[in-house]
């Protein structure tokens, strides 16, 4: 392939590239490492590699979905152990392999429900604006969902589907609290450390968010958690930088709950 015009000193240009057919003898789950050399009169020789890889045909074998966005985190394989503790089915969706979330796949757990897992507000981890609206279709035809992510209230506060269908007003990004307590339901007295010990180590800046009309409360941030456990127990931060926050300004809730049963979002822990 030929670049022509060379792009300008910061300035880039889209070409089109190869294209190239997977076999259908692959082994499932293999990879394809591409390689790319790019050289030029006044350049010197550069080698790019993409890896691909095979994966079977995402087939639904249950009623419980079971997606995150990145299979790397602590969190995945702990829900994942969390899900096969509780005797529970379901179909892993790996965003980083699978794709992103679509109408034609959610559909399909219409009678069931789906966990999402949202590591982080990055632009690589945050929902997409398409998959934003298939989650809002999901749920507006009766499907039942569950949000889970340190971010995922900051990543949303501004779209009508955290505040009209999750029920949820954003309050802050980073509580420094990590430590919450049951309100109600089986949850009701429980206490939970969310950064090591019950939690899956991926909550460093848990945000704070409130219920709007329609939704209840599950958990809250226990106000005294700086006593309870502190950042140099847990090795993690004192505060995400630029956010000035510390402790509780609002309601303190972690964990909401639609009332009629539709949404739960939560932070992510592992429940005995």
């Amino acid at each position: 392939m030929s670049l022509a015009p060379v792009p300008s000193p910061g300035k880039q240009i889209t070409v089109p590239g190869p294209v190239f057919t997977i076999s259908p003898q692959a082994p499932v789950d293999s990879e394809v490492v591409l390689t790319f050399s790019v050289s030029g009169e006044k350049s010197p020789l550069s080698t790019f590699k993409s890896t691909f890889y095979v994966k079977a045909p995402f087939q639904t074998s249950g009623h419980v979905l079971l997606a995150f966005t990145d299979a790397f985190s602590p969190a995945t394989p702990v829900l994942q152990s969390m899900f096969r503790e509780c005797n529970i089915t379901f179909d892993p969706w790996d965003r980083m392999l699978d794709g992103d979330l679509k109408p034609d796949v959610l559909k399909r757990y219409s009678d069931g429900w789906i966990y999402l897992a949202v590591q982080d507000s990055s632009d690589q981890q945050q929902l997409k604006p398409d998959e934003i609206e298939a989650l809002a279709g999901y749920l507006k035809t009766g499907g039942r969902l569950v949000l889970s992510g340190q971010d995922l209230a900051f990543s949303l506060r501004d779209t009508p589907f955290l505040k009209d269908l999750c029920k949820i007003g954003f309050v802050q990004d980073d509580t420094n609290v990590h430590v919450i307590t049951g309100t109600s339901g089986s949850f009701k007295g429980k206490t939970y450390q969310i950064f090591g010990g019950d939690g899956a180590n991926n909550q460093k800046w848990p945000d704070e968010v409130d219920p709007l009309t329609g939704a209840q409360t599950i958990m809250k941030f226990d106000s005294a958690a700086r006593d309870m456990a502190n950042d140099h127990d847990m090795n993690g931060p004192d505060l995400k930088p630029s956010s000035p926050t510390r402790g509780i300004k609002s309601s303190g809730a972690a964990v909401i709950q639609v009332n009629d049963g539709s949404c739960f979002a939560s932070i992510q822990i592992t429940l005995d």
